[in-house]
């Protein structure tokens, strides 16, 4: 949904302090090195790493960090230490951190603007929520401003299922001009009417009010009546809108377009569909797999789809699978890898965590899906169709001019679910390279290791990311960029300033944005490091529409961090 119906300009005081801004000013140089070095631990198999990855913005990044697992994964009185403590760092930094993380990966249909995310939706709840408490409006005013451009109009209205809402006080003061002019406009009144509270939700009364004063609704002195008036206009939103649920709930499932349905909704109701229209989903779905119509995948996590196709890989005829291929090869290719990224997957036994209590993914299927996803969709240079799976051992796992059947059979097969020897994956590729003269140029520039990075203990005593230089180092080869991909986030293998590193978090394709824009003929891999990747994800154009003041201040922060370059 864009946020093209509402006027988004604001006086960010607040945030408008550049010159001010902690990056421009006149701390002693070590003190400030002091204050941004992280603390050094073990991971969980031996290998040194870093707590978190430090730097001058080190609460927002923790933040980052953290955000993946959502606000079940960590104390809210440490998360909200971490959110003011981020705010006191940085304003700004921390309001582009916070729409990153909140941000689903698509390209808006009206302003055809290309946002990437995390996709988390609680925990930027629960700061918007900790910022307004403690007085931070003006960031506030903003990234309230911001919902429906990076989020769900749902984030709004407090009807979203098993999240914290927010605070009545936003959603009064600063969110509902968005929503009131978005019911004003044929083109979004549809997506706002599912999410409108309806009578004995927790913010109904608000809503109640608003449109009374806005002259939605008429006002009449009965309340009993007045309650009736609004339960019409809303259902007659929702009639006029397309609402899968409003046929599942009225039985009339004949009347079901299913290349209108959601992607989340035909994951969700998927059994429902199949049991009691049997005949004209598969119909359907059979389209889909040949083409001639097409089907809603955009807004899941491509884990979410592999992990399905995974439990129905024995069966390639039946309606499971082909619904989830029809997914799979509908999923949306947001971005292209054009340069030399090798990817390489941990099919360990430390992988095989669920990733969210309650769900039945796990680190396995979002390394599988997303390293399945970049190597066969994503990458289009050298090492488009090859990866490399490890554990105990590495293996290298060739997917060109295969099915996607016996894509996911192969990954499936390759991994041993043992432990995490990473050193492996290193020693194959340089022996490789040399037995057999690799030039340079051939080499692959980048390689994408999607991981918990509970990495086996080397004899070194070193990190991963130094054991894997020494290795280069060694065998004649130049060091390619280390992209760590890090699922688990408990640790890190490198910190803000390691040279050659970038490090991602998180589940969303989205996350992958900031290397597919790096220019791979050009790369200066030593001028590349985990805290530039991270404020390039962050710092995006797009965040700023409507708002030319904003925007200035995006681009004045990537020039100072040498962003685009």
């Amino acid at each position: 949904m864009c946020i093209s119906y509402y006027n988004t300009h604001t006086t960010f005081n607040t945030l408008n302090t550049i010159e001010e801004s902690s990056m421009t000013n006149n701390t002693n140089a070590f003190v400030a090195a002091l204050r941004s070095e992280p603390s050094s631990t073990i991971g969980g198999n031996g290998m040194p790493q870093y707590d978190q990855i430090g730097g001058q913005f080190k609460n927002i990044m923790k933040l980052i960090q953290i955000a993946k697992d959502g606000i079940k994964s960590i104390d809210k009185t440490e998360l909200k230490g971490i959110i003011i403590q981020g705010y006191l760092e940085n304003p700004f930094i921390l309001s582009m951190a916070l729409l990153y993380i909140r941000a689903i990966t698509r390209e808006d249909q009206q302003t055809k603007l290309s946002i990437s995310g995390m996709g988390r939706r609680d925990i930027f709840i629960f700061s918007l929520n900790t910022l307004y408490e403690n007085d931070y409006k003006d960031i506030v005013i903003f990234l309230s401003s911001r919902i429906p451009l990076v989020g769900y109009i749902k984030d709004a209205t407090g009807k979203s299922k098993g999240h914290e809402p927010l605070n009545y006080k936003i959603i009064r003061d600063y969110v509902m001009p968005i929503i009131i002019e978005g019911l004003k406009d044929d083109n979004y009144k549809y997506l706002i009417a599912k999410y409108l509270p309806t009578e004995g939700d927790k913010y109904f009364k608000i809503f109640l009010n608003a449109f009374i004063y806005e002259s939605i609704i008429p006002a009449v002195k009965d309340q009993s009546y007045q309650n009736k008036i609004y339960r019409k206009y809303v259902s007659g939103l929702r009639k006029e809108a397309f609402l899968v649920e409003h046929y599942i709930h009225s039985n009339n499932y004949s009347e079901i377009d299913y290349k209108k349905v959601p992607s989340r909704a035909m994951l969700q109701y998927q059994k429902l569909f199949k049991k009691k229209d049997f005949e004209r989903y598969s119909n359907f779905i059979e389209k889909a797999i040949s083409g001639e119509t097409t089907i809603n995948s955009s807004t899941l996590y491509i884990h979410e789809i592999y992990h399905n196709l995974e439990q129905n890989k024995k069966n390639k005829i039946s309606i499971e699978w082909k619904q989830f291929e029809a997914m799979w090869n509908n999923y949306p290719q947001f971005f292209n890898i054009n340069g030399n990224l090798l990817t390489v997957i941990d099919g360990s036994a430390s992988m095989k965590v669920q990733i969210d209590n309650g769900k039945p993914y796990t680190y396995l299927d979002v390394a599988r899906g997303l390293g399945l996803y970049v190597a066969t969709k994503l990458n289009t240079g050298a090492f488009k169709d090859i990866a490399i799976e490890f554990s105990r051992n590495s293996n290298i796992i060739d997917l060109k001019n295969k099915s996607l059947n016996d894509q996911v059979k192969e990954l499936y097969n390759k991994s041993k679910i043992e432990n995490t020897d990473i050193e492996k994956v290193f020693n194959q590729i340089l022996k490789i390279a040399n037995d057999n003269n690799v030039s340079q140029e051939d080499m692959p520039k980048a390689i994408l290791i999607i991981s918990d990075m509970q990495f086996d203990r080397s004899g070194y005593n070193i990190t991963a990311h130094e054991l894997i230089k020494k290795k280069y180092f060694e065998s004649g080869y130049e060091v390619p960029l280390i992209v760590y991909w890090n699922l688990d986030a408990k640790s890190s293998p490198v910190k803000y300033n390691s040279v050659g590193a970038a490090l991602l978090n998180g589940y969303s394709v989205g996350t992958l944005k900031a290397i597919a824009d790096l220019d791979f003929k050009r790369l200066d891999v030593n001028s590349v490091t985990p805290e530039k990747i991270i404020l390039s994800n962050i710092l995006q154009p797009a965040f700023a529409y409507g708002d030319e003041e904003i925007l200035t201040i995006i681009n004045h922060h990537r020039s100072v961090f040498s962003l685009d370059q």
